[in-house]
């Protein structure tokens, strides 16, 4: 469970530490390959479960093990859609403060979600 934390005993620094040794080992060679599978298994297990911030941290791995890997932008939309419809959940049950976190949480993952202008507007506006 521990992919990218804590440093120098993580399985990314544990498969990159016997890499150093033996750059040839096949077991650390394909653990390191694995390991954006399966940091993307737990995305997804944590957004099924309505585990947003858990998803993010998911989400911030597999940028680190993966960077431009163009599922990334699709990921990024579903987790920001996640927390658009928690944004507004909250926002019908009155909870003004955290639904303007979450819609902050939703605009730093997919800036241009069409659904943030209609929720940021409602916010505002004291719907």
């Amino acid at each position: 469970g521990n992919i990218m934390m804590p440093p120098g005993d993580s399985a990314y620094d544990l498969y990159r530490s016997a890499l150093a040794i033996d750059g040839n080992n096949s077991a650390a060679l394909n653990g390191l390959q694995g390991l954006a599978g399966v940091v993307e298994q737990q995305f997804r297990q944590a957004l099924g479960a309505g585990k947003l911030a858990q998803a993010d941290d998911m989400l911030a791995n597999l940028a680190e093990l993966a960077p431009g890997d163009p599922a990334q932008g699709a990921l990024n939309n579903q987790l920001a859609s996640a927390w658009l419809d928690r944004a507004e959940q909250q926002l019908g049950s009155g909870d003004r403060i955290g639904a303007s976190q979450s819609l902050a949480r939703a605009r730093k993952l997919a800036p241009n979600h069409p659904r943030l202008l209609d929720l940021s507007a409602r916010l505002q506006g004291g719907q």
